[in-house]
């Protein structure tokens, strides 16, 4: 039999067996699952309990484990609406949700799990930090501003004294005791190379160095990855100094027997060691120079006249240049001891002594000559192919920095608070390498330092851009 409460708007089925009551809306099946912001079903309602069969009692260990099993199981829907069809279908059971306690707490964690994730950023942050300050702040008698990469072998240091760095390609060649070690950019090592010299001596070109023996007779030639050649001074005689050129031919001074009434001795030898030409100076030369097409070759050489000494500088044409024939040489004399001297251009040359600094052009020395006087005493020069010349001039107490270009006109000057111990220069930008620091100053950064030392630094060495320093045993990065 079926009636219908219209209030409620519920159907009431009546069976033979047991009395449900079904509502359309708000039918809720037995220990069914609580939605969300309602509570949970764990028990039926009263009134259901009412219209249930008595059941029999049963004992006190089945019904412990009963509850226990329907607090994991639930069921489903298990009546349907149809007038026909009066049954009810019982889904399989499925695992308990969370309680609202459970779920509350799991809402927790993923609110505190973004948290934990800024604080780990922040603790990988701090240690990045710790690391760079690390880095940049290391002691082992370096410099105090180091390479960024922890497993560089930067600094390096040697068991003899370094006498020169030169830069050739991309590889630093450094020459201490009687060795001659080769580096990469990154500080490995790549070759070395055992000196049979007693007094070896360093000059090199873009693409290659020459090695001389300055109390001796030998010399050998390398490029940036490998030894090329040995060679052995004209006659035997001992080597005074050498240079070499961007095409890799060279030229050696040597020392003649005083009998034969010359000083010096120049000769100059083509890239496969051939000789060229050989002539025969009554100065003592003491510094050559090749300029970059080997078209010349420029010999500084000082003598005395009675006290005063004085600087004859020559310059010989390598194509027209004949022995014994002095007609095309050209030969200027300067009431100055020499410092250093270089090509630039096509045909300029820059000579600087200690009182003053002379550019001109080959070939016309007259219309061209153009000097500048110091107040002082010049100490370093350096120079580039541009021209642009630098020099350090002592007056006293005081250092002061001067920059000309090539046409010997100043640029800036500046005063140098530190002692200098070396200089080089790329166009109008110029380094100094003081005794605690190394400076950078051009037209544009009037003074910018690159890097404060703890330990007594010894020179430079440049290559394009870069710039490396040494101490006394101490090869260091670029700065």
């Amino acid at each position: 039999m079926k009636k219908t409460d219209k209030k409620n708007e519920e159907e009431i089925i009546i069976t033979d067996e047991e009395v449900v009551r079904v509502s359309r809306e708000n039918y809720k099946p037995k220990h069914a699952a609580p939605v969300n912001g309602e509570e949970s079903f764990d028990e039926p309602s009263a009134e259901k309990e009412a219209k249930k069969k008595p059941e029999k009692p049963k004992k006190k260990g089945k019904k412990e484990k009963k509850e226990k099993k329907e607090k994991k199981e639930e069921t489903t829907d298990s009546s349907t609406e149809s007038d026909d069809v009066e049954k009810r279908r019982v889904t399989k059971a499925r695992p308990k949700p969370e309680s609202s306690k459970e779920k509350k707490e799991g809402e927790k964690k993923e609110r505190r799990f973004p948290k934990y994730m800024l604080l780990a950023l922040l603790s990988l942050a701090f240690i990045g930090g710790v690391v760079v300050i690390v880095l940049f702040s290391q002691k082992n008698g370096a410099v105090t501003i180091r390479d960024k990469n922890r497993n560089s072998p930067f600094p390096i240091s040697l068991t003899d004294e370094i006498k020169n760095v030169e830069v050739i390609g991309k590889s630093i060649f450094v020459l201490s005791g009687t060795n001659l070690t080769c580096f990469d950019e990154s500080g490995e090592q790549t070759n070395e190379y055992k000196l049979s010299y007693t007094a070896p001596r360093m000059v090199s070109s873009e693409k290659y160095a020459l090695v001389y023996d300055s109390q001796g007779n030998g010399l050998s030639v390398y490029n940036s990855e490998k030894f090329l050649f040995s060679h052995k001074s004209k006659d035997d005689h001992q080597i005074v100094c050498a240079s070499i050129g961007k095409n890799g031919d060279y030229a050696v001074v040597t020392r003649p027997n005083i009998s034969g009434g010359s000083c010096a001795c120049l000769t100059y030898y083509d890239k496969n060691s051939k000789e060229r030409f050989s002539w025969q100076c009554k100065d003592y030369i003491v510094s050559a120079r090749i300029s970059d097409r080997s078209k010349h070759v420029l010999a500084a050489a000082i003598n005395t006249e009675l006290v005063d000494v004085y600087t004859e500088l020559y310059v010989l044409p390598v194509e027209e240049f004949i022995a014994g024939d002095d007609s095309n040489l050209i030969d200027e004399r300067f009431n100055s001891a020499f410092v250093d001297m270089s090509f630039f251009g096509s045909g300029g040359v820059s000579v600087s002594l200690r009182q003053q600094r002379v550019t001109f052009s080959i070939g016309n020395y007259k219309k061209t000559a153009s000097v500048q006087e110091y107040k002082g005493t010049l100490l370093f020069t350096t120079s580039d192919d541009r021209g642009f010349s630098a020099v350090v001039v002592e007056s006293g107490s005081k250092q002061r920095l001067y920059v000309y270009n090539k046409n010997n006109e100043l640029v800036y000057k500046k005063k140098i608070s530190s002692e200098v111990k070396d200089i080089k220069n790329i166009g109008s930008k110029v380094y100094l390498l003081c005794s605690n620091k190394a400076v950078l100053i051009s037209s544009a950064e009037k003074s910018k330092t690159l890097a404060e030392f703890e330990i007594i630094q010894k020179g430079l060495a440049i290559c394009g851009k870069h710039i490396y320093n040494y101490s006394s045993n101490m090869l260091f990065g670029r700065i």
